[in-house]
């Protein structure tokens, strides 16, 4: 594939400015800003799973000791 495919595309300053409107209008993120939240809530939500896996564990541990 020639390089030239991989320039970066330059958007025009008018362009910018309605996006950023439409954004404010509609309260939709950019896409850092969105994966930035996701990547906050998986950690999040992944400390919850291995909290629930410890405990379960545990639970078993002590059944299987009875």
């Amino acid at each position: 594939m020639p390089t030239s495919m991989w320039k970066w595309r330059r958007i025009s300053k008018e362009t910018e400015r309605e996006t950023e409107e439409f954004r404010e209008e509609t309260g939709r993120k950019t896409k850092r800003e969105a994966r930035k939240k996701a990547t906050k809530n998986w950690r999040k939500n992944w400390w919850k799973r291995k909290k629930n896996w410890k405990e379960k564990l545990e639970n078993k541990r002590e059944r299987m000791l009875k």
